[in-house]
């Protein structure tokens, strides 16, 4: 029998570590083969500020709180976790894995309320999860998580969902 101890894991990023495209160029016409397109992971700080200065009520994100949920054995064993994601009043749980002796005793569940937990705690009213239809969607149903979309074929043959719920 596999028994855990469900413990959390903090780490705070002051920026959002994320790929993002920007567009830049002289300005003689709108559109035009003199624009250039490329992609960085360090973006100039002036080139984030377009959003919040031209989109009224644009929300900031001052800070991605970014944290893991592990479960243990007595022993010490990792037979799942969390990794996760909260900000503009969300928590988004990226990844959710179970070792095979660790499935159907509730650890999932305890792992999922954990991180709920921690995001109320922070604030956050909201989570989201995305999952595959052959993955865990009746899982997060079962926990008060509602599709509220569905892309087909993604994995090909598959269909993916995304899921909220209010916390």
């Amino acid at each position: 029998m596999v028994e855990a101890r469900i413990r959390l894991c903090e780490d705070r990023f002051q920026t959002i570590r994320r790929p993002i495209v920007v567009l830049w160029g002289k300005k003689r016409r709108k559109y035009g083969p003199h624009r250039r397109i490329s992609q960085t992971g360090q973006p100039r700080p002036d080139r984030l500020l377009y959003n919040r200065d031209t989109i009224p009520g644009f929300p900031e994100v001052a800070e991605e709180l970014r944290f893991a949920v592990l479960a243990r054995t007595s022993a010490g064993d990792l037979v799942g976790g969390i990794r996760a994601s909260a900000f503009w009043g969300y928590l988004s749980i990226e990844l959710l894995w179970l070792s095979e002796p660790a499935r159907g005793r509730g650890i999932g569940t305890r792992l999922v309320r954990a991180a709920q937990a921690f995001a109320v705690q922070h604030g956050f009213e909201h989570a989201r999860v995305e999952t595959t239809s052959f993955q865990a969607k009746p899982f997060y149903e079962k926990l008060g998580y509602e599709v509220f979309g569905v892309l087909d074929d993604f994995p090909p043959g598959y269909r993916s969902y995304y899921l909220k719920k209010r916390l």
